[in-house]
């Protein structure tokens, strides 16, 4: 492989990681399926992808991220029957080596170990955010609270700088 990037969507966004440019801007999308072209038919079919070049009009993003990639390989990362993400890897024009049906099989095995591990770790940041969030108003709880109030008072200490609390008393708030 010459190349190689991975698209993820999470939270409304889509991040490239990798690539030509160094800060591939994130983009608004909700799924695989917003991004269009090839990635959009990986994430659709859950199945490897192979196209010999990527079209600049449907691979916007990845085309920004791979300029003049040939001979390309898309591998959606599936959990739980849903694609997360997927890896993009170039084996270039003038690579003597043809991608073979055991290269990709080991990519899609390797693939499906990495999406395991990031649908594990978004489910830990969710599990987070709903212990530090009350549900019914999503505003911070008394964890958080507590947590925050510890931290400036260490920065206070460590600093030197007063620290100051004020606390209001709303009745009947969540009703």
């Amino acid at each position: 492989c010459e190349r190689a990037v991975a698209m993820c969507t999470h939270a409304g966004s889509a991040v490239i990681v990798g690539g030509a440019e160094a800060g591939v801007p994130m983009i608004q999308r909700d799924s695989l399926y917003g991004v269009g072209g090839a990635v959009r038919l990986a994430a659709e079919t859950n199945a490897p992808v192979l196209v010999r070049q990527l079209d600049p009009d449907a691979d916007v993003f990845l085309d920004r991220a791979m300029p003049d990639a040939q001979n390309i390989s898309i591998i959606p990362l599936i959990a739980e029957g849903e694609a997360l993400a997927v890896l993009v890897a170039e084996w270039g024009a003038s690579s003597k080596r043809r991608v073979t049906k055991p290269m990709i099989e080991l990519l899609s095995n390797v693939a499906g170990r990495v999406a395991l591990a990031l649908s594990n770790t978004f489910l830990l940041a969710e599990v987070q955010r709903l212990a530090s969030v009350d549900g019914l108003t999503n505003l911070p709880n008394r964890r958080t609270f507590n947590q925050a109030i510890e931290r400036e008072i260490a920065r206070s200490t460590r600093t030197g700088n007063p620290v100051s609390l004020v606390m209001l008393d709303i009745d009947h708030f969540k009703s």
